[in-house]
């Protein structure tokens, strides 16, 4: 579920739909989105946004509540309030693991002009150290949408992985700053001794 930031609009991710017409792909009924406003003292149900024809696993709502980005298979999706009509598709590859699936997370900035989401690729057909995760910043410009930045996780390892390995869980989890200028990604797998934050790059030796 999210919240907006005044705590009167609650968005529901729900995993399969009722859709009036048949299916076009394998995953048409995943991905609905129900949205509830808090009127007049009850949860009103305000809008139904429908799967589209991919696996729309995640969803991230904007503080000031109007702007909604989906992850949904090889993209990303963002829709806008009141009509919350998808005012932009923007690519995203997003590669299930055996040990990640649904391997995703959505953040927004406060003003929605802003937002991170996982990314994970293939890169010989197979699972596990064959793939790479990262993290995609797209930020709203004079021009439009357009990717901002592609974080990586730093040079860490644990002796059996490589550091993109979307089975380390890197960007499963992914917050951002209400000014959209700050990141917080997840690195489970980061094995770097110590208290608080490591920065990138840090160097992993045999026996610690």
């Amino acid at each position: 579920v999210e919240l907006d930031e005044s705590g009167t609009l609650l968005a529901v991710w729900r995993r399969f739909g009722d859709p009036p017409e048949p299916p076009t792909g394998p995953w048409a009924y995943f991905g609905f989105v129900e949205l509830f406003r808090y009127s007049g003292g009850a949860w009103v149900h305000a809008a139904t946004i429908p799967a589209v024809d991919a696996d729309c696993a995640t969803m991230g709502l904007s503080g000031d509540g109007n702007t909604l980005v989906r992850s949904c298979g090889d993209s990303v999706e963002v829709r806008r309030a009141p009509g919350w009509q998808r005012v932009a598709v923007l690519p995203n590859t997003v590669y299930s693991t055996l040990y990640s699936p649904e391997p995703r997370d959505v953040a927004v900035s406060h003003d929605g002009t802003g937002f991170a989401v996982r990314s994970v690729i293939s890169l010989a057909g197979g699972g596990g150290s064959d793939s790479q995760a990262w993290v995609n910043v797209y930020r709203l410009g004079t021009g439009g949408w357009a990717r901002e930045a592609s974080l990586a996780p730093g040079e860490w390892c644990d002796g059996q992985s490589t550091p993109e390995d979307p089975n380390e869980g890197f960007g499963m989890s992914i917050a951002m700053s209400r000014d959209g200028r700050f990141v917080a990604v997840r690195a489970a797998g980061n094995v770097v001794p110590g208290h608080g934050v490591v920065y990138p790059p840090t160097t992993w030796s045999p026996g610690l």
